[in-house]
């Protein structure tokens, strides 16, 4: 190996040559370059859809972030750690929240089984009068949906121990039916009682199979009863305006009107 410079002494050490000035100081030269780049070369980067070694915090607008969807009906909530898709029909995806990319109008949420791009432009999702202050798309295992995301518009309180006078069924108006929710179960009575599961996911209604005693009844009560469990089966989405009432909207925009009893 051979060094040489002007008004400099060289000296050999190993595989390296480092210069030294006439009054036996180092001197810097581009010897040190590749010992620059190999420590570079160490480094790592995790790639798009590496769902990297923790978990990261939800998009900084709520601390457990939620968005809904419609046609089909699916809710995606991040919070405590994790990413969790929910279809209406029960299907569900969970996975640890990865790092967020952070762009001009939003974040995305990328894994491989499921990724959440959430842009900050406000949202309507399309069924009722909720506007969102997000447009969120969804991909689960490689099939994309489009909804909405963070706070609605409109306040939502919990269902749960409430109960209710139906006033309307599809434009009609409802004269002898009420609805209640306890401890996960729907109850009411219209011609005859009936009975049965729910749950809430996002701002949807999901009933369960619905029973109902056999009682025979005059027209009208009988008309009003078969209209509204037929409305209440499949999911619906669930409204609230600021006069306290309550409306269902099923998938094919059938409509319940709740009064607070």
């Amino acid at each position: 190996m051979r060094c040489s410079t002007s008004a400099v002494q060289p000296r050999v050490q190993a595989d390296r040559c480092i210069s030294v000035n006439t009054e036996g100081r180092p001197m810097k030269t581009l010897a040190t370059l590749p010992f620059a780049a190999l420590a570079l070369s160490a480094c790592t980067m995790t790639m798009p859809g590496d769902d990297g070694p923790g978990t990261y915090p939800p998009p900084p607008s709520s601390k457990n972030y939620r968005a809904v969807g419609t046609e089909p009906f699916w809710s995606v909530a991040i919070g405590g750690g994790a990413m969790r898709y929910e279809s209406a029909e029960g299907r569900i995806v969970t996975v640890p929240t990865p790092r967020p990319r952070v762009g001009i109008n939003g974040e995305r949420y990328e894994t491989r089984r499921l990724t959440v791009d959430i842009t900050h432009v406000r949202c309507s999702d399309g069924m009722s009068d909720r506007s969102y202050p997000d447009t969120v798309r969804v991909t689960v295992d490689g099939r994309r949906l489009n909804g909405c995301g963070g706070e609605s518009g409109l306040g939502m309180a919990p269902l749960d121990g409430t109960s209710w006078r139906v006033a309307n069924i599809d434009g009609t108006r409802a004269q002898f039916s009420t609805i209640a929710f306890a401890e996960g179960r729907i109850s009411g009575r219209a011609c005859n009682s009936f009975s049965g599961t729910y749950r809430v996911q996002g701002e949807r209604l999901i009933t369960g199979p619905i029973m109902a005693t056999k009682m025979a009844c005059p027209g009208p009560r009988m008309t009003e009863e078969n209209a509204l469990l037929g409305a209440l089966r499949g999911p619906l989405t669930i409204r609230e305006r600021n006069n306290g009432r309550m409306v269902l909207v099923s998938q094919n925009g059938r409509r319940i009107v709740l009064a607070p009893q």
